[in-house]
């Protein structure tokens, strides 16, 4: 009887193999649901704050438009719009001594979006830009980058609240990777792809051949000040021609991007910020980067 229970006592001790499989599994199952929702949660948060940074530029814009009777973008000085506004952002702008940025971080905090880990760790890099419409040679969106032409709510004919004033893009790994249709493709002498910058009925045919044709990730483009509207969101930037072409949009689709899932954010000309989504309609978006087009827009429609 004592050995019994001696033998009984041994054997409740400790765990078998199988309930320590199962443990095992459920811990399993418990980091595969646990992990992706704190992750899901981080950026959710991310999202909302580089939306707030899209609010606060889009605020201050107004801002500096009840001082200056323009927006910002029309180049006063050398500065481009991302330092014009920085005063009315609470930000110093950058002190440039012999060449060299002094105080970029302080100036630069609210242009970079957390999501962008390349944009955070840069001294002198940003991610918003201001929208150039469908091309810098139409000169048709919310940003001017004309030293005689700036651009006031007068201008907006489409209306504040219909027109993009500016959006984000991911931090350029490197200046001189660019996504860009090689020039040494038949298209290049193709009369449609040379008018690209002249018709807007030439868009279509440029789109189609950015996404099919050019190469190097789109993350790749360099851009400080502007994007353009020729493209939906996280789709290739391209190039058709000068490498410098790029620098002023004119012969190029300077798309906008990002790291949150399923789309960008976006802030309009009257101020408010949203979260436009990578499937909107070609069109529509087009339709929102032009100041003056005229373009019906649904209220449903992005």
């Amino acid at each position: 009887m004592r050995r019994n229970s001696i033998h009984r006592s041994q054997t409740r001790n400790g765990f078998t193999v199988v309930e320590l499989m199962v443990a095992m599994g459920v811990i399993g199952v418990l980091l595969a649901i646990t992990i992706p929702a704190v992750q899901s949660a981080r950026e959710s948060a991310r999202r909302t704050q580089c939306l707030s940074h899209v609010k606060q530029i889009g605020l201050a814009f107004h801002q500096f438009e009840e001082v200056y009777g323009h927006f910002p973008g029309a180049i006063v000085n050398r500065e481009y719009w991302n330092v014009q506004v920085l005063p009315f952002l609470e930000q110093e702008k950058p002190i440039i001594v012999n060449g060299k940025t002094m105080n970029p971080v302080s100036s630069r905090e609210v242009m970079a979006c957390p999501s962008d880990p390349e944009s955070t760790g840069q001294e002198i890099s940003q991610s918003y830009l201001m929208s150039n419409g469908t091309n810098a040679h139409f000169r048709d969106g919310f940003n001017s980058n004309q030293s005689n032409d700036p651009i006031s709510p007068r201008d907006v004919t489409d209306g504040l609240s219909t027109t993009i004033a500016l959006s984000e893009r991911l931090v350029s790994l490197g200046g001189n990777a660019q996504s860009y249709i090689p020039l040494d493709s038949p298209q290049w002498h193709h009369r449609l792809m040379r008018r690209t910058s002249v018709f807007h009925e030439d868009l279509d045919a440029f789109a189609e051949e950015c996404e099919t044709r050019s190469h190097l990730p789109r993350f790749a483009l360099h851009n400080e000040e502007e994007f353009t509207t020729v493209q939906t969101p996280n789709r290739n930037s391209c190039t058709n021609g000068n490498r410098n072409d790029i620098r002023s949009g004119t012969y190029a689709a300077v798309t906008v991007t990002s790291l949150h899932p399923g789309g960008v954010n976006v802030g309009m000309g009257d101020g408010a910020a949203r979260f436009i989504s990578d499937a909107i309609d070609r069109n529509v978006w087009r339709a929102l980067g032009t100041r003056n087009g005229n373009e019906p827009i649904p209220g449903d429609s992005f």
